[in-house]
């Protein structure tokens, strides 16, 4: 390889020399002497034949990349290989699926993009991306682990969810001239959940640096996680399957898990019926 590099530079330098030759024919030529402009020409032509013998070397240089493609073809599937059998060895409680470059972990998805020295943690089939991370200088088994510890230990769940959302319902069919009970799209109550997680610390002096992230795909990891839906014994909470028109719209639906599988569902509504 070193000697392939040595003959590039030289070829570099011996074309620069060319270049410079041929600027000073074409102005000799215009200006000066024939005598002059010959002498030019036999030094570009001794120039060229130099530069030609070392174009040859290029043949060479071309066999040795067909050589290291399919070297790197076999080591590119032992990565593969490898990278699939760290992650099932770090992470025996989860279920990995699927073929590189996405592998489903769980409820989340594994993007990894090798040619970036990247890879991308998705929420779901690539609904929401969660975080993006350096391939050489991130242990991936450990990323993933932090991300289900962040999805747990943040949001709320249970009663504590149910009672954000109700009250963020509430204030949507409000906004939109519905009444308790009607169907109302989650993109128009999701907004009044993140205003209602807000703590008074932000009410009082309203600072980005006050705010509470609340992400979609945790309000979707809050909702999986909370398995009784009824409010306050009174209502109860209802999702609606999205259509398929629905779901061109990123901002019309919520993709929720409905096992640790990474199988879910699109939700377009939600709504709070009264339990007879």
């Amino acid at each position: 390889m070193d000697v392939f590099v040595k003959t590039l530079k030289r070829l570099a330098s011996n074309c620069e020399h060319l270049r410079e030759l041929l600027q000073d024919y074409s102005t000799c030529k215009q200006k000066g002497s024939p005598f002059t402009a010959e002498f030019i020409l036999k030094k570009l032509e001794k120039e060229y034949q130099k530069t030609e013998s070392l174009a040859v070397g290029l043949k060479e240089i071309s066999q040795f990349i067909s050589q290291e493609l399919d070297g790197i073809a076999r080591t590119k599937q032992d990565y593969i290989v490898k990278l699939g059998n760290v992650l099932v060895n770090a992470l025996p409680q989860m279920k990995i699926s699927g073929r590189l470059p996405l592998l489903k972990v769980g409820i989340l998805t594994l993007e990894i993009q090798a040619q970036r020295d990247m890879a991308c943690i998705w929420y779901g089939p690539q609904y929401d991306l969660i975080e993006k991370i350096k391939l050489s200088k991130t242990d991936l088994a450990l990323e993933i682990k932090k991300v289900y510890e962040s999805l747990e230990t943040q949001g709320r769940k249970s009663a504590d969810l149910l009672k954000v959302v109700f009250q963020a319902y509430l204030r949507a069919i409000k906004e939109k001239g519905q009444k308790i009970g009607e169907p109302i799209g989650i993109g128009d109550v999701f907004p009044f959940v993140v205003w209602g997680l807000q703590k008074n610390v932000f009410w009082q002096s309203p600072k980005r640096t006050l705010f509470n992230e609340y992400p979609k795909y945790q309000f979707s990891f809050d909702l999986f996680r909370t398995t009784n839906r009824v409010y306050n014994g009174e209502y109860e909470l209802r999702l609606t399957v999205a259509t398929r028109e629905q779901t061109k719209n990123k901002s019309c639906f919520l993709w929720i898990p409905i096992n640790w599988h990474g199988e879910g569902c699109c939700f377009a509504n939600l709504e709070f019926k009264k339990i007879a």
